[in-house]
């Protein structure tokens, strides 16, 4: 068979090379991701820079294309980065030929992390000029990422103490059989290398290797302890166990199931365009903590930025609805939607002394108590929502008609907040739940009389019980599962990502501020080429916009380094 001949041999001269542009298509995502870089203000990155000392630097919108565009394409490690620079015609054509090593990259990714916050508020800013979004309807999720730590690495917190003694005993003793080898030698051979040297030297290397491993899993240890120490003092919940190899992680649920080492990541996506707008990382799963703290950081930046914007409305998932957080919302006027237990309209009758019909009994809501085998319920209790709350006589009545009266109020801080909880607390009559047929499905083991509880958030949880009703609320949580989960999706679908490669909780708070910036650029690539028609006026007013809210005498990048 007559195979097909190469067009040239590797090592041919061509008079007329090719240029890197006629290399990459038109519709290349590297040009798209180049252009909306080059339309950004760089002030603040190039502000960082001492200016007059070492070689001239790259300017830092080349280091973070390298960085943003490795992550669209999985190629995230500063080593891969390196190579691809080297290989790759895309990477080559971004930067213009430029050569950087890994050194570098991993520098700045560390160094300029903290300043993408900036930039995805430009983003925001960007979005906003084409008319995508108001900046106004958002969502709040977190999810689950794996530390850089082995899962077979991490001890009990109440061992800790001892773990640590025994292994300064076990250090001990291996420098003590060190010295004493090293003593020997040096008496018996004097330093020469006689017949059997080899084998006392490999020896003695053995000895050296294992007292370097003590050391290192003793350093460990104490890595750990500080970090318990640093929770109890901080008063943050004390984990039961502890990862050695990276002790800021939490030993939490994964996302595909099992326990593992992890980092919580948290974003708030703007729902009109899919920008993630803020986004940070937590040690513990407690993410419902940190909504109200995210809506007021945006606002700020955004205004800030020279735009001032109100969080018109919320979309989060059940975990997010919180007393506290449905009380911080309301005060900050904004409109909340959150999966939260309704109530059945039958429940909700005139007056609570008429019992509800025996055939609507099976349809009362539960909650079940203790699960069985194989996660199937073992024992169900009727739910609070099966109860009729009746603010006049300050009471509950119950399916069966009877009253559930007002018995006082307790008060509790709750673990890690120190928040005031003031509960108002009612109960039945014994003698009215001695005989009531529900009895079985409504208390529960060894139980004589039936009681509910409510805290100062009450009138909140009632009033988003009553917004879910509608059907305009129901498709704001439908649209919060589609934008406000996305970026998960990207970052581990598209991207790759199940696990963090630095160790730290400040690196990895770095690391999830690459990957937001990286989704953020896959959703403005969208916008940007829906829009390009349109790209020549928008990036004008951009501009103009932002040299407006910028101080008299400060200098605007995007005209310079997008020319």
């Amino acid at each position: 068979m007559n195979w097909a001949e190469p067009p040239m041999a590797r090592d041919q001269l061509v008079l007329f090379p090719s240029s890197l542009d006629e290399v990459i298509p038109e519709d290349h995502l590297v040009r798209d991701l180049d252009a909306i870089l080059r339309s950004l203000d760089w002030t603040a990155f190039e502000a960082k820079y001492h200016g007059t000392l070492g070689a001239r630097p790259v300017h830092p919108r080349v280091l973070a294309s390298i960085i943003l565009y490795g992550h669209l394409t999985r190629v995230r490690s500063s080593r891969q980065l390196e190579a691809a620079l080297w290989c790759r015609v895309d990477f080559r054509w971004l930067v213009q030929g430029e050569q950087l090593d890994h050194s570098t990259i991993s520098i700045f990714r560390k160094q300029f992390a903290d300043l993408l916050l900036g930039i995805n508020t430009q983003f925001g800013l960007l979005a906003f000029q084409m008319g995508v979004t108001s900046l106004t309807q958002f969502g709040f999720d977190g999810t689950r990422l794996r530390a850089s730590s082995a899962r077979s690495k991490k001890v009990l917190v109440a061992e800790l103490d001892e773990l640590e003694r025994k292994l300064q005993q076990t250090f001990t003793e291996w420098e003590k059989q060190v010295a004493e080898a090293d003593a020997l030698d040096e008496e018996q051979l004097g330093g020469a290398s006689l017949l059997g040297g080899s084998q006392k030297l490999t020896k003695q290397q053995k000895l050296v290797k294992k007292s370097k491993q003590t050391q290192n899993r003793l350093q460990a240890v104490r890595d750990a302890q500080a970090e318990i120490a640093r929770v109890k003092a901080a008063k943050e919940p004390v984990p039961e166990r502890i990862p050695l190899t990276d002790p800021e992680s939490r030993i939490s649920p994964n996302k595909e199931g099992g326990f593992a080492p992890n980092y919580t990541p948290l974003s708030a996506v703007d729902m009109e365009s899919g920008l993630i707008l803020d986004g940070d990382v937590i040690q513990n799963t407690d993410e419902e903590q940190h909504l109200v703290a995210s809506l007021e950081a945006i606002e700020s930046r955004f205004a800030a930025a020279g735009l001032k914007q109100h969080v018109a409305s919320l979309a989060v998932d059940s975990k997010f609805v919180t007393g506290p957080n449905l009380q911080a919302v309301a005060e900050r006027q904004t409109t909340f939607y959150g999966l939260i237990a309704a109530q059945p309209e039958f429940v909700k009758r005139a007056d609570g002394r008429t019992p509800i019909a025996p055939e609507q009994w099976p349809e009362l809501p539960i909650v079940v108590v203790r699960k069985g085998k194989q996660g199937q319920p073992h024992q169900v209790q009727l739910a609070k929502e099966a109860f009729l709350y009746d603010a006049a006589e300050n009471c509950y009545w119950c399916p069966q008609g009877q009253k559930l009266s007002h018995i006082g109020q307790t008060s509790e801080t709750t673990r890690g907040t120190e928040r005031r909880v003031i509960r108002q607390r009612y109960r039945a009559a014994a003698t009215a739940c001695a005989s009531c047929p529900l009895r079985d499905k409504c208390l529960q083991a060894e139980g004589t009389q039936r009681s509910l509880s409510h805290d100062q958030y009450e009138p909140h949880r009632t009033a988003l019980r009553e917004r879910m009703t509608a059907e305009s609320s129901s498709d704001q949580l439908t649209r919060r599962q589609s934008e406000g989960e996305r970026p998960f999706a990207v970052v581990k679908q598209q991207m790759g990502i199940r696990q963090f490669l630095l160790r730290g909780h400040e690196n990895v708070k770095k690391e999830w501020r690459w990957m937001t910036s990286s989704a953020n650029m896959q959703v403005m690539v969208r916008w940007w080429r829906a829009n390009r028609d349109r790209l020549p006026n928008l990036l004008a007013n951009f501009v103009a916009f932002l040299k407006s809210t910028h101080p008299k005498g400060d200098r605007i990048s995007p005209a310079e380094v997008g020319a």
